[in-house]
Parts: structure tokens; sequence; C-alpha cells
């Protein structure tokens, strides 16, 4: 590969672009942040930085640099959020968001900061009690198992193998007959059980390509956040060099803002522009930061790799 090429694919500056914003916005991902600047607080408040965990997560297999300074900044948010008493109360009596708050302290137990006596605990409870709640669709099961196996937890869900098999004969099928979730459940699905790009993905590759192939044209230019997600996937099974996929990437990249910013579906500029001064950072934030690690993500699996 010579140094023309990586430097014409848009992927590079992407992630060089949208990780310095991440940099520069790194105090948006502590929860009490949103909750002071702009008087939020979700049940379930930790989502920015379980996104950016997992974004360093992506960055891993190709570039550990970025994955340590990624994961970092996150840890030292992370940890003080799973070792609070409410959230040690939430996973202990199986309280509101139980699975997404496991799903965090899994992802920090596995980033190099262990919680063995928190999981030691959890895993007692979930010996006496397997029911972590209901599935409604058959990539939750896919998700389920990762979180599980980040923490090392017994438990009957099936091995990765066998539900990411199960979801992709339950997705396989005609991309005009899929819904948004079925969408997002397929990148999740090649995401997850992939390890984002760290282990091979356990089922045969054709179904998937086509899927890509069917379901990208009609997000590129519309929907950023799809885009990212499926240009990842369109890495993670071989197709970095099919024209459409580049087409791909060239319109991420010109979504991108200036400040490295990609923006979410939920951003209106129109509304950006009537937003109150004190309250304009965090609609910035809040609008974009998703698409924006989403993109990260994708860029962390681009062939042509980073600069």
């Amino acid at each position: 590969m010579t140094g023309a090429t990586t430097a014409a694919h848009p992927a590079p500056l992407l992630l060089d672009s949208a990780l310095d914003w991440l940099t520069a916005n790194g105090d948006w991902f502590r929860p009490e942040k949103w909750e002071q600047e702009l008087g939020i607080r979700r049940e379930f408040y930790a989502q920015p930085v379980l996104e950016l965990l997992l974004a360093g997560r992506s960055l891993a297999p190709r570039r550990p640099d970025l994955a340590t300074a990624v994961t970092g900044r996150a840890l030292a948010i992370a940890e003080s959020v799973v070792d609070s008493d409410d959230v040690r109360t939430a996973l202990l009596d199986r309280g509101a968001r139980f699975e997404e708050w496991l799903f965090l302290l899994t992802v920090v137990h596995a980033s190099g900061s262990p919680r063995p006596q928190l999981l030691a605990a959890l895993q007692t409870g979930l010996d006496d009690d397997p029911d972590i709640g209901p599935i409604e669709h058959p990539v939750q099961l896919v998700v389920r198992r990762y979180l599980l196996d980040l923490g090392a937890l017994r438990h009957p869900t099936p091995p990765m193998a066998d539900v990411a098999r199960a979801a992709m004969r339950a997705l396989d099928r005609d991309a005009d007959s899929l819904d948004e979730m079925d969408v997002y459940g397929f990148t999740h699905l090649l995401l997850y059980a992939s390890d984002f790009g760290a282990d091979p993905l356990p089922f045969e590759p054709a179904p998937t390509r086509r899927l890509v192939r069917e379901l990208l044209p009609a997000q590129i230019g519309r929907d950023h956040d799809l885009t990212a997600e499926l240009l990842a996937c369109a890495e993670l099974v071989g197709l970095g060099a099919d024209p459409l996929v580049r087409e791909g990437w060239a319109a991420l990249r010109r979504a991108q803002h200036p400040d490295g910013a990609v923006p979410s579906p939920p951003y209106d500029a129109a509304v950006e522009a009537t937003v109150p001064a004190g309250q304009l950072a965090g609609y910035r934030f809040a609008t974009r930061y998703h698409t924006t690690l989403a993109t990260v993500l994708a860029a962390a699996q681009c062939g042509e790799g980073p600069r």
C-alpha cells in the first residue's frame, strides 16, 4: 500500500477529525455534565461513555495506540459511574435498565479496570435466577452473549456462534423487508459477533455482503449513522474496495463538520440556529456524538488504515 493510496481514502481524515472532536468535547461524556447543563438525567445515563468505551475496543485490533488513549479517557468517567451506590444497587437488585448497567460493568471490566467482586456477586444472582429480561429481536441475544462473555459470566444463553448464526438466518432476506430496527440489528450483529473486528465472523460472508450492498444505497447522504455502521460492516466482510462503499466513505466525509463532528439523524441546522447560547454546546453534542463515534468505529475497520 502506498502513501498516496492511503491519503486518497477519506477514512484517515474522518478518523483524525472525529477523534479531535471527541477529545475537545470529552467533558460532555460525564453524565453529570448533561444534568448540570441541560437538566437531563435518563434512566441509563451512561450511554455516551459506554459508546466511547466501545469505540476504544473497535480501535484496538488496528490502532492499539489510539485505542489506549480513547479507552483511558472513557474509563476515567465510567469507573466513577460503575462504582456509584445507585449503579451498584441497580445491578445487585436488578433494578431499572439492569442489562444496560451490566453491559457498562462488563465493558469496564474488560477494558483494563476489573471488578471481580461485583461480578462474583452478580454471578451468584444469575446462578439463582438467570432471567435477565425479555428478548424482542434475535440480535439482542447476540449483544447479551457479548456482554456476558466480556464479564466471563456463566449463563444459559447459547454460545456466540449459535446466537449469531440464528440472528443471521432471521435477517437473511430481501432488504426491502427489513425495517430500521432490522438494519441496526444487522450492523450490530456483525460488530458484536466479531468483537468489532477482533474475531472472525461465525457465519459465511456471502449473505452479509449481499445485504450491505442492498442496504447501503438508501442510507448514503440520508442517514449518516447507518451509513457509518454499514461501512464498518462492509470493511468487516471484505467489501472495502467496492465502488459503492467508496461512495459511502466520500459521502460521510462530506457530511463531517469542520470541527470533526458527524451529525446524527436528530441534528437539524434550523433548530440549532434557535438554541439559546447557553444550551448550544449541549445541543451540538447530543445530536452529533453518536454518529461521530460510529464514524470512528467504521474508520477503525477500514482496510486503508488510519494515518
